[in-house]
This record gives structure tokens, C-alpha cells and sequence, in this order.
């Protein structure tokens, strides 16, 4: 007899662990291929249990009083990692095979290059989970040197619009594009140049963009989710739509730092260790320094012997 399918359940639906079928069609046109499946990972989820310990296979957890059996939470995770790990794939398939998606791409990195150069600066807005996303990316902008500021839509209206200089791009998240404070904000920065990580993939049909004119560029870098998160969890709780969303900006920030400190000696990781001298990774930073200047010291006196 086959084994049955294991499934994970989230509210009162009941989900496979993973798609027997191919992934949804991108929105893209352009992208006309499906994504082959990634084989799982082989062995255990859970390194063994040490010599004498309960054996975790058959230990019970409760949570809110409800007793559940440890295959329920781990196929429960296994799912949403499974969804996470197909929507980035799906999210590299897009740029791997857009034309569309790798010229607002280049065009977006080119534009951030311009900004540093003219002395401007990022300023990076979103609401809610995705506003979370572009505070990260505030963040790592920062540490590779790359100016940039945070600011919440909301209050921009209430005298935070003063951040904003002539020189700036401002970045926006919002997966739907559909977000009401964003679209409040647009039309007092008609004249910055705009880029938008979303969902919905073209600038020219973008609401963002169509709904109010502008004359500064507008650049839209898609990150669509192959399966929408009502379909894979029961609720629409940003969570693919928030993974694609970071590792599109993870992928502008360091492309960005490759092209403004490529002239820099060691380049983007010299940049980033001045930036972060601190934690475990400044730490780091000192012990390879360290470790260089230890070499060079024997090295010399080497050849001062020989």
C-alpha cells in the first residue's frame, strides 16, 4: 500500500507538504517556463537525540490546552518553508529569464548610483509588514554606505516630507501597490525619482504610478509570489510576498555597493567593515586584520633574512 500524503493543516484547511503540480504562471509574460520542483532535502529535520534523552518522535507538546502531536507542527513548518524556498526560486526564474525585470533592474541600480554620486540619499517608505521590510533595508543600505533614511508615509504628510531633498529617491514597498498612505505621498514627490518593489510588475500599468502624474522616473522592480498566501496558509498574512520582497532588496543594496565601490581597495568588504566595526561581526573585522598584519610582519622579516 502507497503512503499516504502527508499534509499540513492551517486553520480548517488541509494543504500538501508539497505541490505535486508546477508552479503558477508569473505575471510576467515575458516569462513563459514553470520552475521544476526542488527536490526536498534527504535525512533527518532535527539532528538525534543525545544518549538517554526523551525521544523527541514520541514527546507531545500542548499548546493553548490542544494537544498535538510533533508530525503536525513540523509538517506544519516544513509548508511554509517549502512556500518561502519555492517563492524565492520562482522570484530568481522571474529575473533570470525577464528581459522586462533585468532592465528595471539595472535601471534601478544605475538610478541609486546616480543619487550617491550627486551627494542624495535613499529615503525608503512602506506600511505595515513591508514598511518592516524597507526599515531592514535602510539598514543594510547603511552599512555598505549607501545614505539612506526611513520614512513612515503617514507622517511625511505631518512635516516629515522636510527629509526629502531635490538629490533623493525614494524607494516604495507595497506588494499590492494598492496602499492608501503611499498613494497620499506620491503627489508631493512627483518631481524625486521613484522606485517601487511589488507585486504588480509594469510601470505602465502600475497604480502607483498611473494614478498620479509625475515627471521624474519611475522604475518598478517586480516581486510577485508564485501562489497567493490565502491559497498556501488559509490567511493572507504577508509572508512569501514579504521574503521576495526582502531578497529584491537585498539584491539592489549589494548590487548598488558593488557598483559605487568598485575603485575602493577590497571594494564593498572594506567598505562594510568600516561601516560595522562592532558585534560579532566587527569582532571578526579585527581578527582578519590582525591575522593580515601578523602574515606581513613574518613575511618581511623572512625576507630580511633572507
Amino acid at each position: 500500500m502507497d503512503e499516504p500524503t502527508k499534509t499540513s493543516h492551517f486553520g480548517n484547511r488541509c494543504f500538501p507538504l508539497t505541490p505535486d503540480s508546477p508552479m503558477h504562471p508569473t505575471l510576467l509574460p515575458h516569462v513563459k517556463e514553470t520552475i521544476e520542483p526542488i527536490e526536498p532535502i534527504a535525512g533527518p529535520i532535527t539532528p538525534p537525540s543525545p544518549a538517554g534523552s526523551q525521544n523527541t518522535a514520541d514527546s507531545r507538546s500542548q499548546v493553548g490546552g490542544t494537544k498535538l502531536g510533533p508530525s503536525a507542527a513540523v509538517l506544519s513548518g516544513l509548508h511554509v518553508l517549502a512556500a518561502e524556498r519555492d517563492a524565492v526560486a520562482h522570484l530568481h526564474h522571474v529575473y533570470a529569464t525577464s528581459t522586462e525585470a533585468q532592465e528595471s533592474f539595472a535601471t534601478a541600480v544605475a538610478q541609486i548610483a546616480q543619487t550617491m554620486r550627486k551627494r542624495g540619499k535613499l529615503v525608503v517608505s512602506g506600511v505595515g509588514k513591508s514598511g518592516k521590510i524597507g526599515q531592514k533595508f535602510v539598514a543594510t543600505c547603511n552599512s555598505l554606505q549607501i545614505v539612506a533614511a526611513w520614512l513612515h508615509p503617514t507622517e511625511a504628510l505631518h512635516g516629515d516630507l522636510g527629509v526629502i531633498g531635490s538629490n533623493d529617491t525614494l524607494v516604495l514597498l507595497s506588494h499590492s501597490s494598492a496602499t492608501t498612505e503611499l498613494h497620499h505621498l506620491l503627489p508631493y514627490v512627483s518631481h524625486n525619482p521613484v522606485i517601487a518593489i511589488t507585486g504588480h510588475p509594469h510601470a505602465p500599468s502600475n497604480p502607483l504610478f498611473t494614478l498620479h502624474p509625475r515627471t521624474a522616473p519611475s522604475i518598478v522592480l517586480p516581486a510577485p509570489v508564485p501562489v497567493p498566501e490565502k491559497e498556501l496558509f488559509g490567511v493572507a498574512a504577508p509572508t512569501t510576498s514579504t521574503t521576495v520582497a526582502l531578497a529584491v532588496c537585498d539584491a539592489l543594496a549589494l548590487s548598488v555597493a558593488e557598483e559605487l565601490h568598485a575603485d575602493v581597495e577590497e571594494g564593498v568588504r572594506s567598505v562594510f567593515q568600516r561601516c560595522h566595526p562592532g558585534g560579532a561581526i566587527g569582532r571578526t573585522h579585527v581578527e582578519e586584520q590582525a591575522e593580515g598584519r601578523r602574515k606581513a610582519t613574518v613575511e618581511a622579516e623572512a625576507m630580511e633574512m633572507g
